[in-house]
């Protein structure tokens, strides 16, 4: 609108970027710029020959024609042709949504110029078109109102010509007037329309009383004098008018005088309602007035207004967001006068506050923004309205509506209408269950719809696709609905300005303003329509590899109706939960593929999805400390992958089988899916798979006692990773050897092992490097080398720390997850800490154990946490050691875990024959000789510190007498301990390099 002219950078920094730090505003005139080029580009014109830009000035040099100066000379123009042709040319408000002065003034300048052409179409040729367009800006034009009665009545359509009679009364009621003596003359004989019936509960005042003593308060300064400016505005339905109009009843309760306007979108003319507010305070002809103010109307008018009030007075505006034009200009100008001596109150809604704000900056208001309402506020309302309380009924409106006043009467009133609501008496009674998800009544659906078509197409139609993705961002938005960035971005500005959407300051770029909200906006889809917006939502998820968004995108596919790709991405994002520990959110994000993919008919890809989705849901389950379920879906998976016929996928799920019930500590079914999955690895090919399978099925051997098989298996696993070139699998094979060979006391392959798997691991990541240094601290502690078994578990810890920052969440498999490397080494650290006596120490690492509950809850682990303490206790004999013991002794079961790592020779009949000798219990002596039998056999199955255990057993038989059993044990833990030395060799407590 200024082409040709050179215009300063400062000058468009200072219009369009006032509040932003110089270096931001520069920044975005830049990109600003760089928007239009990349416009003019894509136009396939040359950008220069439009937009000329210096250091210090910018020029648009084109001949470029501008809609609103044609629409201007048009207007202007005295005959038919160019009055049609501005009708024509207007297809909207002038940058609308745009609040910076020059627009806004602008705006209202072309505004009401539209409006005045729109009258003198209706008065010369009674035009209906125009007629409708014009009341729907000025509802209190009556001229237009007689057109569209006549051309109704013309046609035959009586109905409809009542209609509009009923409006024009409507409408000009709310400002105190009445239709002319000729246009009830005209068409008396038409009969009325009965008034719509009121709901049949209403909410009494509530939750307002600061904000309504903050205006009683102005009420007060008026009455001596002192004027002020109040700007209370808040979302479309949240009371502001039910506080105004308790603000004029205390007025008037105090004898001020109270001037109330209500602004509507469709009020006559350009002055708006300030036509019949100046004639009702002045004798003069208004018409006369303003023909002879011509220069200033606005001014004029509003000083005449304000002049009229000569006693103390206030001013209540409501609804000022619908006012433009000159109506705003008298507004501006009445408050500017008004409030040096009187009380000025405006209600706004959202989308007038930004202009108001602007335009009375100098006046500072007093700003009251309201809110929604508070429960206890709530429930005192409707007590109130029902005549007693009613909890249930409470619950559900609070729960849907938030607190918004509107919502929360519309949803009561709801029940009214569906019965579940009824009076008795002075009370109203619950008579029906009423469900948590009440159904949104047809008037508050209307009304949420009707805001959000406020603006027009292009608002609802975003409004409807941030509905079906909340996380959705404006090039998301502008994608699916494949509208361009200026139509997007517009959108957006009209949804915000309406307050029917927000800008949080964490999380989505927008949310709505509320529940309900999305919620109409969801269902303004058709269901063709909206799968077609879930299908490119999904298809743009899928296309930026975001393993965060992997859920939204199951959810789009699955609403879309492609429930093969839905199951395939749940999977994806329960993988996702699984690295950030959230493994209950695993669990039901594969039970929500699972549910999908049951829903197809048997093919192998749905077999194979689902393979995949028991599988990441044992492992979620293991994750838990639940066993038993994550062996029930570690059987489903390997049933699935074999209906698929993938032989790969089958291994892999035999494998995640036999990693499963290792950690359960069902050995023997641990071996035979171990060697399922190596076998069935072996037929397809893979030989990583196969390593990882023989690491298990040697795991299994160790705990069964079988050394040669163990060792077997673990040279070949360790052959084959080499050939993979897998440092993952070669320090899993290594750290094995490490366990089976220190388990029989094999020292010196045990400490080779330990070197070499050491360099493995380091290569192959810090959870990797962890695990191994977890196994040889096991080893330190066995050739009674504390201080290095300690070092040891400092650094494994340290590793831990790395690669939670690094990899998040658990590894590949449950046996191996972080949360079971922690574990034991809070448990290695505790045993060595007995063994030095530190008992405070012993209890801060048992703690920490403990404080990981879904691994301390499997059965094995458990147990062995609970032998560790009752031993502590038994051996440091304090105040209560004893009576916690024997309590912790009472709840153990019959030993049925074989001799390992975690839990090392202790058992479960050593603990009760401890106790039992401990109390001089009369069947002590029966229990230690049970012990000892029970020792003897794990000792020769795995000897790991059996002389620990057999000293232990000892010191208990020689407490009741029981001499033969002492001297048994003795001689078998002198025997043992002899043995692990001279197995040890040089090894035994010297320092060795690592």
């Amino acid at each position: 609108m200024n082409r040709r002219t050179e215009t300063a950078r400062d000058r468009l920094l200072e219009i369009f970027w006032p509040d932003a730090e110089p270096d931001r505003a520069r920044d975005s005139l830049k990109t600003a710029l760089w928007s239009i080029r990349r416009c003019l580009k894509t136009a396939g014109v040359e950008a220069d020959e439009f937009l000329q830009v210096s250091k210090s000035t910018l020029r648009w040099a084109a001949d470029t024609v501008v809609d609103a100066m044609q629409f201007t000379e048009l207007a202007a123009g005295d005959n038919g042709s160019s009055t049609r042709a501005a009708l024509d040319l207007f297809r909207g408000d002038f940058l609308e949504g745009d609040y910076d002065n020059w627009a806004v003034a602008e705006r209202e300048r072309l505004a009401a110029l539209y409006e005045r052409v729109l009258s003198r179409v209706v008065r010369t040729s009674k035009d209906t078109d125009a007629a409708q367009l014009l009341i729907a800006r000025n509802p209190y034009d009556e001229e237009a109102y007689v057109a569209l009665v006549e051309a109704e009545l013309q046609a035959g359509r009586r109905s409809a010509a009542v209609t509009w009679i009923e409006r024009c009364r409507k409408a000009l009621s709310e400002i105190g007037e009445t239709p002319s003596e000729s246009f009830e003359e005209r068409f008396r004989s038409i009969i009325r329309v009965e008034p719509v019936v009121a709901d049949a509960l209403a909410l009494p005042f509530a939750g307002r009383e600061s904000e309504l003593g903050l205006v009683a308060g102005k009420i007060v300064d008026a009455s001596t004098g002192h004027g002020s400016m109040t700007l209370v505005h808040g979302e479309a339905g949240i009371g502001k008018s039910t506080l105004l109009n308790r603000v004029i009843h205390i007025a008037r309760e105090n004898r001020l005088r109270v001037l109330q306007v209500r602004c509507t979108n469709d009020a006559p003319g350009p002055f708006g309602p300030w036509q019949a507010v100046f004639q009702g305070v002045d004798d003069a002809d208004f018409d006369t007035f303003v023909r002879a103010h011509g220069g200033d109307v606005a001014t004029s008018v509003s000083r005449a207004i304000a002049a009229a009030l000569h006693d103390p007075a206030i001013i209540v505006v409501d609804d000022v967001h619908e006012l433009t034009g000159d109506a705003l200009e008298i507004f501006v100008s009445l408050a500017r006068s008004a409030s040096v001596t009187h009380a000025v109150i405006a209600g706004s809604r959202p989308e007038g506050v930004a202009v108001l704000r602007s335009r009375l900056h100098d006046l500072e208001p007093e700003e009251i923004a309201l809110g929604r309402l508070d429960r206890k506020n709530l429930k005192w309302a409707l007590s109130q309205a029902l005549g007693n309380e009613q909890p249930e009924v409470l619950d559900v409106l609070y729960g849907r509506s938030g607190g918004h006043p509107l919502f929360f009467t519309g949803l009561l009133n709801a029940l009214v209408n569906e019965g579940a609501l009824r009076r008795e008496g002075r009370t109203w009674q619950l008579i029906k269950q009423i469900d948590a998800e009440l159904e949104l009544p047809d008037n508050i659906r209307r009304f949420i719809d009707a805001r959000l078509q406020a603006r027009g197409d292009a608002p609802r139609a975003v409004a409807c696709a941030l509905a079906l993705e909340p996380a959705a961002n404006a090039d998301d938005l502008a994608s699916v609905l494949r509208f361009d960035e200026s139509t997007t971005l517009d959108a957006l500005d009209d949804l915000l300005s309406l307050g029917l959407i927000t800008q949080p300051v964490v999380g989505p770029q927008f949310a709505f303003a509320h529940d309900l909200i999305r919620e109409v906006a969801a269902s303004g889809l058709n269901a063709g329509r909206r799968a077609l917006l879930h299908r490119a939502f999904a298809q743009r998820l899928a296309a930026s590899g975001e393993l965060e968004a992997s859920l939204r995108l199951a959810r789009h596919f699955q609403a879309a109706g492609d429930l093969l790709s839905a199951s395939q991405a749940y999977c994806k994002s329960a993988h996702a939960a699984l690295e950030l520990n959230a493994a209950q959110d695993a669990i039901e994000r594969c039970d929500a593929g699972i549910a999908a993919a049951e829903k197809l008919e048997r093919t192998p890809p749905r077999d194979l999805a689902l393979a995949k989705l028991y599988r990441t849901s044992a492992q979620a389950a293991m994750s838990l400390g639940n066993p038993g379920e994550a062996i029930k879906r570690a059987r489903e998976a390997v049933t699935a992958a074999r209906a698929a016929g993938d032989i790969h996928e089958s291994s892999a799920a035999m494998l995640d089988l036999s990693v499963i019930e290792g950690a359960a500590f069902h050995i023997s079914e641990q071996e035979s899916d171990a060697a399922e999955a190596a076998r069935t690895a072996t037929v397809s090919g893979d030989a990583a798979l196969e390593a990882l399978a023989l690491v298990q099925r040697a795991s299994a051997a160790r705990r069964l006692g079988h050394r040669e098989e163990a060792l077997a298996d673990c040279r070949s696993a360790h052959d084959l990773a080499q050939r993979c070139e897998r440092p993952d699998i070669i320090a899993a094979a290594l750290e094995e050897f490490v366990r089976a060979h220190m388990t029989w006391w094999s020292f010196s392959e045990a400490m080779e092992s330990a070197r070499s798997g050491l360099d493995a691991a380091r290569r192959s990541g810090p959870s990797a490097e962890a695990a191994l240094r977890i196994a040889r601290a096991g080893l330190w502690y066995l050739l009674e080398r504390l201080d290095e078994a300690q070092a040891e578990i400092r650094t494994a810890m340290l590793a831990m720390d790395e690669a939670a920052v690094r990899q998040r969440g658990p590894l590949g498999s449950p046996i191996h997850s972080l949360p079971v490397i922690r574990f034991v080494g809070c448990f290695m650290a505790a045993k060595i800490e007995s063994e030095r006596k530190r008992w405070d120490a012993v209890a801060k690492q048992l703690e920490g154990a403990t404080a990981l509950t879904n691994v301390a809850k499997l059965p094995r682990f458990a147990e062995a946490l609970s032998l560790l303490e009752i031993d502590v206790m038994l051996r440091r004999h304090m105040s209560g050691d004893d009576e916690s013991a024997h309590a912790r002794v009472a709840a153990l079961s019959e030993s049925s875990f074989p001799q390992d790592t975690i839990g090392w020779s202790d058992c479960p009949e050593l603990a009760k024959a401890r106790d039992a000798a401990r109390g001089r219990r009369d069947d002590a002596e029966e229990l230690v000789r049970t012990a000892l039998n029970v020792l003897e056999g794990n000792a020769h199955q795995a000897p790991l510190e059996s002389d620990r255990a057999f000293a232990r057993l000892a010191a208990a038989a020689e407490e009741i007498g029981a001499a033969a059993v002492a001297t048994r044990a003795q001689e078998r833990s002198r025997y043992y301990r002899s043995r692990r030395r001279a197995a040890a060799g040089t090894a035994w407590g010297a320092e060795t390099r690592s």
